[in-house]
């Protein structure tokens, strides 16, 4: 077979799905720069996955408005385009969508991904690049399934009907994915309630996301295990200026792993959750700083479990929406340890009438060394700022400013604080 390395091969659409599916794909095999030039506007139409196999391959369009490859395939098996087992592979500028999109008679999809980054022949990919992508009512959107250093910049997902928008998921740990950087991604109006936005899954040890909305759906970012065999749970994850906002469950879920950092971030409007979450399997630590965390049906945190949080410089408020007055801003249970929290707000916030907080925290079963003393304020809240529900927490731990000496007596006595 001749690979073509300096020549740049040319697809423009046909008009025929089986002349262009054939077309691209032959170029995917044997020519390592593919540009799309979209003629007088058609779409590229396909119906079957093209894979691009070549090392420093790259199929690229002018933009997203002007470049579009529409799927005419299979609605259960929509994987549209595949990196697969090289190294340095891009694809950029261009939209990908249904046939028919935005007509009463667009094909529906059920399943499969727009693109995937993937192993195949026991090689796995390495510095894959996707740029400018704009992906509208497919299935999936991106699945990365191993490799390291990928970059996804400039990625649009909207009204997608599957349950992952972008995921990081591999099989072993031969294959396992680190150093993944996600730059402005905008995911909007999935239609299913359980959909992730960014799900960092098994075996994807660091992920670092800069300038994400990340609205609607299931859950903003989710951080889990699903192979579960002992040693794939995810390592860390390293965000700024991360949104997440009106999903349906919580807007961050920390179900497994090592790690979550945040700054300049928004975890707002949880329709059904809290804006952050760790459940029993999480076994890592949480950094948040300079955070706005308002608005949530549950608690703005709930951190159930975990080996230390370092909190510092958040803006906590109106967050309990669906039962007001009952729950609180921050929920420290018994599965948490190692807790600080300092210079932040928990309570009434500049430019918002009312607060839906009962307390402004609660410690529930018996989280170890929890340290509140330099919080800041916890003003407004409906009943009160702090309540120890089991009394396991050492008084002179959330003793501070922030406390009454009124409260600070009872404290002293009792171990609650009201």
């Amino acid at each position: 077979m001749v690979i073509t390395d300096s020549t740049i091969g040319v697809i423009k659409p046909s008009g025929s799905v089986e002349e262009d599916t054939a077309r691209l794909t032959e170029l995917a095999r044997t020519t390592r720069q593919i540009f799309f030039d979209p003629g007088d506007g058609q779409p590229l139409r396909l119906n079957r996955t093209v894979a691009f196999r070549l090392a420093g391959q790259r199929f690229w369009g002018s933009a997203p408005w002007a470049n579009t490859v529409e799927w005419h395939g299979d609605p259960a098996q929509a994987t549209v385009l595949s990196l697969r087992g090289n190294q340095y592979m891009s694809i950029a500028n261009m939209m990908i969508r249904p046939a028919g999109w935005g007509t009463p008679d667009a094909l529906r999809v059920t399943g499969g991904a727009a693109i995937t980054i993937e192993d195949e022949d026991g090689a796995s990919p390495a510095f894959c690049e996707l740029d400018n992508i704009l992906i509208h009512g497919m299935g999936d959107g991106v699945l990365v399934r191993g490799g390291a250093e990928h970059r996804i910049r400039r990625l649009h997902l909207r009204n997608l009907r599957g349950r992952k928008g972008l995921q990081f998921l591999a099989r072993c740990r031969a294959t396992a994915l680190y150093r993944c950087i996600v730059e402005d991604l905008v995911s909007a109006e999935p239609e299913s309630p359980e959909y992730d936005a960014i799900d960092q899954n098994s075996y994807s040890y660091s992920v670092e996301v800069s300038k994400a909305a990340l609205l609607g759906g299931g859950c903003g970012y989710a951080m889990r295990d699903d192979i579960a065999d002992g040693g794939s749970y995810p390592l860390w994850a390293f965000a700024q200026d991360l949104e997440t906002d009106h999903t349906a469950k919580g807007g961050v879920e920390l179900r497994a792993g090592e790690g979550f950092e945040a700054v300049t971030s928004w975890f707002g409007s949880s329709l059904g959750s809290a804006g952050l979450l760790t459940e029993d399997a999480w076994r890592g630590d949480l950094a948040l700083s300079a955070c706005r965390i308002y608005g949530n049906a549950r608690e703005g945190m709930s951190l159930a479990a975990g080996k230390g949080a370092a909190l510092s410089g958040l803006l906590v408020g109106d967050n309990g929406v669906m039962r007001p007055g009952a729950l609180a801003g921050i929920l420290i249970g018994g599965g948490a340890e190692n807790i600080s929290i300092a210079a932040s707000c928990c309570g009434d916030m500049v430019g918002v009438r009312g607060n839906a907080q009962g307390w402004g925290v609660i410690l529930r079963g018996t989280p170890r060394r929890v340290n509140l003393s330099t919080f800041g304020t916890l003003e407004g809240n409906q009943r009160g700022k702090i309540l120890n529900e089991t009394r396991t927490v050492r008084h002179d731990e959330l003793a501070g400013p922030h406390l009454s000496e009124a409260s600070i007596r009872e404290g002293a006595r009792s171990g609650v604080y009201l």
